[in-house]
Order: structure tokens, then C-alpha cells, then sequence
């Protein structure tokens, strides 16, 4: 309404005349400012760019108290004395044990002696913790080191070479119960008739069967080749059905607390 109230021409003369001033809602400014001689709002005395001029004039220049390099305008304001830079490296040189010289190194209670021990790469001498040394059989001075020692563990040189992880020797070794046959009633339709039971759709997961490129495995919870009862059959795609071939008796109680079909 006010906007309205004031274009039109009487109530202009009439503001014009009288002595409050409303330069913010005239189009015709009186005031010009005392620099420039620009037509500005009557309210102000200075324009945007002579005020900000003659402020930068009045503010004194202030110098890096480090590098004597000049500071912007906001060092003024905000009372700075350093650079960005020179404020940084005094901020790290400050907790290097400069601070307390007293507690630092083998003055300090909880210092332990360190261990002499050879690179394994370069035969340079490398000081360790004791922690450090009971822990790791092989001690390198630096990351070059570690990936050209890797680079020369190929083939026979290699710590995993001629060892058997096949049979018996394999920490998952069942007896051989893998290499015993299914029954008679293990058939694809059999196996087919379980997938659309569950929508083709991994029960672990989630993951459709058309998302992974291969028809999903029927796992048996109880590990039992020989019970195909239904309850005990349930579809996974492969890296789930992976999952399950270690800590079996976690597998077994995953199945039967978050699925409907329990152990049979």
C-alpha cells in the first residue's frame, strides 16, 4: 500500500515539502555525494565506492610480524599480526617438544628403549619397538623398500610356495563329505520348483537371480545332502551361498530365527 500510496504525484509534492525526508521511497534524490558529486540517497553523505575508497585511505598498513609481507584489510579488523603461512608453521613448531623439553623423549616415565634391527631390503639399520619386533619378522626403513622386497617374492622365493592347501591339509577339510552323491531326488526341476518358491530371489540378499547373470544355489541349512524337505532348502546367489561354508553353526542359526522355514 505504500508503494501505491506514494507514486502518485500529489503525494510526492507533499513529501517533498515537508521536513521528514523519505529519500527511499522517491525516485527524485536531492542528496549528492560530497566526493563524487553522484546522486545518492538523501540518508547517506558518501557513495558505495568513495566510502569504501576512503576507508581503505584511513586504515593503517600492517606487516607479517615473520616475513614483513603486507596483510589484508581484514588483519585490521580482526586484530592479525601473521600471514597465513608464517601462523601455520608456528602452530606446528609449537607441539615439537619445544614446549616441554622435560617430559619429552627418555626423560619421559613411559619410554622404552628401542631395538637394533636390520632392513630386510637394504640391510640399513632401522631402531624398532619392542612391540614392533615381536610382532613383524620382517622390518623395513622405508615404503620403497617394502615394494621392492615384494616385487622379488615370485615364485619359488615366495613364503606360500609348496605349500598344499588341498585334502586334508586344508583347515576346511570335511572328510570328503563334498565328493558324496546327491539322492535320487536332487533333480532341476526339483531345484527349479525351490527358486520359484522364493521368487527367484536370494533370501540373504535380496539380489534377483536376472541381476546375477546365473541361476541361484539351494543351500541346505543342516548341511545334509541326503534331507530335502523343503524347509531345509533355501535359494542364494553365490557370494552368500560362500558365506555360509565357514561357522556353520552361526549359518545354522541365521536361517532358523530369520526365515519361516526352520530346521526340519
Amino acid at each position: 500500500m505504500k508503494g501505491q500510496y506514494i507514486r502518485t504525484p500529489e503525494t510526492r509534492e507533499k513529501l517533498s515539502k515537508s521536513k521528514t525526508i523519505h529519500g527511499r521511497y522517491l525516485k527524485t534524490f536531492t542528496n549528492k555525494c560530497l566526493d563524487c558529486g553522484k546522486k545518492i540517497d538523501p540518508m547517506s553523505k558518501r557513495c558505495h565506492k568513495c566510502n569504501s575508497a576512503r576507508n581503505i585511505k584511513e586504515r593503517p598498513k600492517i606487516y607479517c610480524l615473520d616475513c614483513k609481507k603486507e596483510l589484508s584489510r581484514n588483519a585490521y579488523y580482526y586484530g592479525y599480526t601473521k600471514c597465513s603461512k608464517c601462523s601455520k608453521i608456528g602452530r606446528l613448531n609449537k607441539f615439537k617438544g619445544t614446549k616441554r623439553p622435560e617430559i619429552t623423549g627418555k626423560n619421559n616415565p613411559n619410554y622404552k628403549e628401542r631395538i637394533e634391527r636390520f632392513c630386510s631390503s637394504c640391510n640399513k639399520s632401522v631402531l624398532v619397538s619392542e612391540y614392533r619386533d615381536k610382532r613383524s619378522k620382517n622390518i623395513f626403513c622405508s615404503k620403497q623398500c617394502l615394494i621392492s622386497w615384494k616385487k622379488t617374492l615370485i615364485g619359488e622365493k615366495s613364503t606360500s610356495y609348496g605349500i598344499r592347501r588341498f585334502g586334508e591339509e586344508n583347515p576346511n577339510w570335511r572328510g570328503g563329505i563334498s565328493f558324496e552323491p546327491y539322492p535320487l531326488g536332487w533333480t532341476k526341476t526339483f531345484r527349479e520348483q525351490i527358486r520359484y518358491r522364493d521368487g527367484y530371489k536370494c533370501q540373504m540378499c535380496g539380489v534377483h537371480e536376472v541381476d546375477c547373470n546365473r541361476k541361484l544355489s539351494v543351500h541346505h541349512i543342516d548341511y545334509n545332502k541326503l534331507n530335502l524337505s523343503e524347509n531345509n532348502l533355501v535359494s542364494l546367489c553365490v557370494k552368500c551361498h560362500c558365506k555360509t561354508n565357514g561357522n556353520r553353526e552361526y549359518w545354522k542359526r541365521y536361517f532358523s530365527l530369520h526365515s519361516s522355514r526352520g530346521l526340519s
